[in-house]
């Protein structure tokens, strides 16, 4: 539904990006998605529902990064070890405050 999308997982995202997830209150979400608390409860059960949203959509980002990794015609497995390695630890470092949740 067009509302339930419209609480922006990246505006969530980067509330995580910068606090720690005991920080960010509903209202703190509220204010970033720019929607009331109301149209939020009417979607989500709580925090803790748009959460585990958030993972969900970050976990297929990481799939698709390591997919997209995989990719490379080398015959060296190691290359291409290496390759979805690194894939890995880049999509860590830009998201290493979700570890939290």
């Amino acid at each position: 539904f067009k509302n339930k999308n419209k609480l922006n997982n990246q505006k969530t995202i980067e509330l995580l990006k910068t606090r720690t997830p005991e920080d960010i209150t509903l209202d703190d979400i509220s204010k970033k998605a720019e929607l009331s608390k109301g149209v939020i409860y009417y979607y989500f059960s709580g925090i803790f529902e748009i959460f585990a949203r958030i993972i969900n959509l970050q976990n297929k980002n990481l799939v698709k990064i390591l997919r997209k990794a995989s990719e490379g015609k080398t015959k060296n497995y190691l290359e291409n070890i290496d390759r979805i390695f690194q894939a890995f630890v880049k999509f860590e470092l830009e998201n290493i405050r979700f570890a939290a949740l």
